[in-house]
C-alpha cells in the first residue's frame, strides 16, 4: 500500500491530496491547518489562503511562518511524510510574542470525505471515537436535530477539559482518546487520525463530511517552542488493528 501527497493547486485553496493506491478513487483532503484557535471555541483565526507548501521528496513542508491574533504572536512551521500506509504530521510551533498562549491554544486541520464516497458517513454508524477506553460511533450520540442549517457539527472535549462557550460541544460525552477513525463503506479498512497530545474531537456530518482531531499545543509561555507530532493512518483491517498501530506509535 502506499500514500501519495499532493498540493492542491486548482483554485489556489488551503488543502492537501490524500490518494491511497488501494482506494484510487477517493480522494480525501487535509486542511492544515484550517483554525488557530485561542482562548476557547469561538476565538478563531481562520486561515482562508494557502500557507505555501512545498514539495521536498515525499513530503511537503512550510514555514517558518509568522502569525498574530490579538495579543498573541506566534511562528509555527510543519512538514507532513508519507511512509507507506501512514502521513506523519510534525509540527513546531514558537510563542515569538510577550503574551504566554493559553492552554486552549490548538491547531485544528480537517479531514475532509466529501471525494471519498466510499468513506462518506451520513448516519454516523461508520465515525468512531474512544470513549472510557471503548469504541463508541457516532450514531448513538448525535443530537436529534441539527444546530445548523445544513450542517451537524460535534465537538467532543478530552475528559477533564470544558470550554463552557462551545455551542457546538456534546457536554455529556467526553473522549479518552485523540484517535478518530472513520470505516470504510466494505468495513474491510479504515482512515485514522490521532496526536500525541489532544484537545478534543470535531466530528461533522451532512454536506461536511470530515473530521478533526485537534491537538492541545498550550499553554506556551513567552519565547518556548513545543513540537507535536500527529499521524493520519489508512488502514487495510478494521479498527482493532488501526488501534494496534495507533499504540505502537504513543498516540492513544
Amino acid at each position: 500500500m502506499a500514500i501519495e501527497l499532493g498540493i492542491n493547486r486548482e483554485n489556489e485553496d488551503n488543502w492537501i491530496d490524500l490518494i491511497w493506491d488501494a482506494w484510487p478513487t477517493n480522494q480525501v483532503s487535509l486542511w492544515i491547518p484550517e483554525v488557530w484557535g485561542f482562548m476557547h471555541d469561538q476565538d478563531r483565526l481562520w486561515v482562508r489562503k494557502p500557507v505555501g507548501w512545498t514539495q521536498k521528496g515525499h513530503a511537503l513542508q512550510v514555514g517558518p511562518c509568522l502569525e498574530s491574533h490579538g495579543n498573541f504572536s506566534f511562528t509555527w512551521e510543519a512538514r507532513l511524510t508519507v511512509d507507506k500506509d501512514t502521513v506523519r504530521i510534525d509540527l513546531q510551533v514558537e510563542n515569538s510574542g510577550d503574551t504566554d498562549l493559553p492552554a486552549m491554544f490548538n491547531i485544528n486541520g480537517c479531514l475532509n470525505f466529501v471525494k471519498a464516497p466510499d468513506f462518506m458517513d451520513s448516519s454516523g454508524q461508520c465515525t468512531y471515537v474512544r470513549v472510557d477506553g471503548h469504541w463508541q460511533d457516532m450514531a448513538a450520540i448525535r443530537r436529534p436535530q441539527a444546530l445548523n442549517l445544513g450542517g451537524d457539527h460535534y465537538h467532543l472535549l478530552v475528559k477533564g477539559r470544558d470550554d463552557p462557550m462551545d455551542v457546538e460541544l456534546l457536554p455529556n460525552v467526553h473522549v479518552t482518546s485523540s484517535l478518530c477513525a472513520r470505516v470504510g463503506r466494505t468495513g474491510e479498512c479504515c482512515i485514522g487520525w490521532a496526536w500525541d497530545t489532544a484537545l478534543r474531537l470535531d466530528i461533522n456530518f451532512n454536506h461536511l463530511q470530515c473530521m478533526h482531531s485537534v491537538p492541545a499545543l498550550g499553554p506556551i509561555p513567552a519565547g518556548h517552542t513545543v513540537q507535536h507530532t500527529g499521524k493520519i493512518y489508512f488502514h487495510q483491517g478494521d479498527k482493532g488493528g488501526l488501534l494496534d498501530f495507533c499504540r505502537r506509535d504513543g498516540l492513544v
